[in-house]
């Protein structure tokens, strides 16, 4: 297949995801909807640009096809440059799952784990560098949050390990 063809079909596909998605995230509250429309301007974005590359690519190639030896390098360039479209699928459908758990699990839970599973399926680096991205994007912004958090943790395991109703039985009124 062509590869500006190929580009094309991938490029469509992702516009038209990213839209379903943006208006999915219409429906998201004022706090929520950030960061889903901003992936999807950058998946609209990103598809744009990958189709004109291909263009510009296609057009490269056609002008340097000169001699044997570069046509087959140019053949070469083109097998390593082509797209995985089972990968982009299974990355396009998470996230989908992303849009579509945030209300029912919640914004502040989906997010640091969407951005440590789509950075290793990415192979963008290693691990450690993933958490302390995820960590910097996500935790430094959110302090009062993670108090918060950390807090109402600490009281669901006091009311559990005391078989309590509330922990507002301890604290004076």
């Amino acid at each position: 297949m062509n590869q500006i063809v190929s580009h094309a079909i991938a490029s469509f596909f992702a516009i038209s995801l990213a839209v379903v998605f943006y208006i999915n995230s219409l429906k998201l509250p004022p706090a929520a909807y950030q960061l889903p429309r901003l992936l999807c301007g950058i998946i609209i974005f990103l598809s744009v640009l990958m189709l004109f590359g291909a263009i510009v690519e296609e057009r490269t190639v056609k002008k340097n096809k000169n001699g044997d030896a570069e046509a087959k390098t140019s053949d070469d360039k083109t097998d390593t440059n082509s797209i995985d479209y089972r990968r982009a699928f299974i990355f396009g459908l998470f996230i989908a799952l992303y849009i579509f758990l945030i209300k029912p699990v919640g914004y502040f839970i989906v997010t640091p784990l969407f951005i440590i599973i789509a950075y290793q399926f990415l192979r963008s680096t290693n691990l450690i560098n993933t958490l302390i991205i995820s960590f910097k994007v996500f935790g430094s912004g959110n302090k009062r949050l993670c108090s918060l958090l950390t807090s109402n943790i600490t009281f669901i395991w006091v009311e559990s390990s005391l078989k309590v109703d509330s922990i507002a039985y301890f604290i004076p009124s």
